[in-house]
């Protein structure tokens, strides 16, 4: 059986997901599946639908979609989701849009609007109030760094001591409340771990606060303090395709770009 690639696109609601899942499709040499992903708390068991009047699923049939499915879940459940009926079927490339079923995917989209005059992507926040941030950093507990090691084990060690120290320095930094901690704009979580990021600029007024978004997806990485705060241990430092780009016109050459970096990790995966 070939092996199938599997991509998330994620972002703010009304930000183009569903409009770069449309060229994706539209480029991509093979049988595409698509899947709208929903969170639903307090879900028992995860349901799966497919209907016709649904906005976004007749956009990926439109867009040459051979499959496609709704699919509602409470927590990740990698086995469930390979169960459910579209997943039966045969297809290449499994394209989830959303919400995410599965904890691993081989390439992440983030599509984002450009941030409102006067604010920016990364804040500075007290370290006292916000109780997710052990989470979103990845530095809770010495199971992570455990976790860290095994995984450094088999894969690239390097990483390991620079990313255990970085690890120790943030619970230092999280046990005083005096000092403040970098966290990502509401609404802009996931972009931190995503491999391809797109700023939808549908005005071509908006490219500089565009511009600001992207320049901060560099800090994420650049500036050791912002990494340790918004991606933590385990997270790596190797820089992501980060682009500005109108998804309204399929010319653009940041959509171009993105599209292609997506279609390359996804050929890998399937190798």
């Amino acid at each position: 059986m070939r092996p199938r690639a599997f991509v998330h696109v994620g972002g703010p609601a009304g930000a183009g997901k569903t409009r770069f899942v449309e060229w994706l499709v539209q480029s991509w040499h093979g049988f595409a599946l698509c899947v709208r992903g929903e969170r639903e708390p307090g879900l028992k068991r995860a349901k799966e639908t497919a209907p016709k009047q649904h906005p976004e699923l007749q956009r990926y049939r439109a867009a040459g979609a051979v499959l496609v499915s709704h699919y509602r879940f409470d927590e990740p459940d990698m086995d469930a989701f390979f169960q459910c009926a579209a997943m039966q079927d045969y297809s290449d490339l499994v394209v989830i849009e959303g919400e995410c079923p599965i904890d691993s995917v081989d390439c992440r989209a983030f599509v984002a609007p450009p941030l409102p005059a006067g604010q920016s992507l990364l804040r500075r926040v007290p370290r006292g109030r916000t109780v997710a941030l052990r989470r979103t950093s990845g530095v809770g507990s010495f199971a992570d760094m455990v976790k860290l090691l095994f995984r450094e084990a088999f894969g690239t060690a390097e990483d390991a001591l620079p990313n255990l120290i970085a690890a120790a320095n943030a619970r230092r930094r999280a046990a005083d409340p005096s000092q403040e901690a970098w966290v990502l704009a509401d609404g802009y979580s996931g972009i931190e771990r995503a491999q391809v990021v797109v700023v939808n600029v549908r005005r071509e007024n908006r490219r500089a606060a565009a511009e600001a978004v992207l320049a901060d997806v560099a800090r994420l990485r650049s500036d050791r303090a912002v990494f340790d705060d918004v991606i933590g241990i385990g997270g790596n430092r190797v820089q992501v395709t980060a682009v500005a780009a109108n998804l309204g016109k399929p010319r653009d050459a940041g959509l171009a770009k993105a599209i292609a970096k997506v279609v390359r990790v996804a050929k890998r995966a399937r190798a």
